[in-house]
Order: C-alpha cells, then structure tokens, then sequence
C-alpha cells in the first residue's frame, strides 16, 4: 500500500524561479500545488520538467540547497519507493530514523525526456524494493550531482508491507482468545 499517498508535503527553499535564460530557453511556469507529489497519480512520460512539477534551478541561491519533506503522519516500516521526476538528473530519498536523515534509495538518471518514472520508465506499478525494511515518519527527496542543476519531482510513493489476510485472522482470534482468558479470570 502506498503509504506516502495523502502526506503532508513542506518545501524547503525556493522553488520555481528560473536563472535568466537565453532566448528560446526555459521559461517560468507555476509550480504545481505540491499536494500533487503524492496524490498516486503519474503524469504521461516525458511531460516537459517544469509542467505542472515541483520544480527548481539550484543555481540560484536562494535554491541551492532545496529539499522535499513528506510527513507519513504515522511510523511505517517501508519497503519500497516508485518516483517520477525530471530524466536526467540524480536524486536522493532519504528518511528520518529519529536522529538524522539516513540514505534510502539514490534516484538515478534513465533515458528518455521530461519527466520519468523510476526505477522503471516502462511500468509506473515497478517498485524499487528496499534489501530490509525502514522504519519511519519521514521523508527526504532532494537533488544531487550529477544532474543539470534543472531539478523536478512529480510523484513520490513510498510503500509499507501490508500484513496477509491470515495474519490479521490469526492475530484477531488471539486477540479473542485473550480477552476470553482474562474475562475469566
């Protein structure tokens, strides 16, 4: 289950302000209202960077340092990420283990242009899985080098293994059992 659909989203820094450009470069456009990164819906590949994204140019001063933070509300033990974000840049998802920010997943470059999923282009459903489930609340996405310095995010999953239905059962029945034995007693 996508645990990270729904979160609240805070934005660090500054987003959406573009470097002057020469003529026929990027131009300004809004930035997306940053509910959208995890409201589990993909953009179509290869929509442009900066086209309804969360987007920034860290050449800026004021960007140079911007970071993503998505609060899960709850603790989650995670054990896996889907994201889609501008093609040909490196980032990074972290999350919080109480103390510090610790890596979860490098986001690497893939082929292609504009905005793509990742870990697979192709299959927007493809889940990078972690090796050992995280535990946490929170997460971290900002971007690294090697990278344009033209950083954009669209969507961030984050999923929590959900227990098998004979697990619940079992666990509700020993629930029943116990609350038998102490009414009892």
């Amino acid at each position: 289950i996508n645990v990270a659909e729904g979160a609240d989203i805070t934005l660090h820094g500054e987003f959406g302000e573009l470097r002057p450009q020469p003529p026929g470069g990027w131009s300004d456009l809004p930035l997306a209202d940053p509910s959208t990164l995890v409201d589990g819906i993909f953009l179509p590949q290869s929509t442009l960077w900066n086209q309804d994204s969360i987007w920034w140019d860290t050449t800026l001063e004021n960007s140079a340092d911007n970071w993503i933070e998505i609060d899960l509300g709850m603790t989650y033990d995670l054990i896996g990420f889907i994201v889609q974000a501008d093609d040909n840049d490196t980032y990074m998802l972290e999350y919080w283990n109480g103390s510090a920010w610790v890596s979860a997943w490098t986001i690497p470059v893939v082929g292609g242009w504009g905005d793509q999923t990742r870990p697979n282009p192709l299959d927007n459903d493809e889940m990078y899985e972690l090796g050992s489930p995280i535990t946490t609340d929170r997460l971290r996405f900002t971007g690294i080098m090697p990278s344009d310095q033209y950083y954009s995010v669209t969507e961030i999953q984050a999923f929590a293994a959900i227990p098998e239905p004979g697990t619940l059962a079992l666990l509700g029945i020993g629930l029943i059992a116990m609350a038998l034995v102490r009414r009892r007693v």
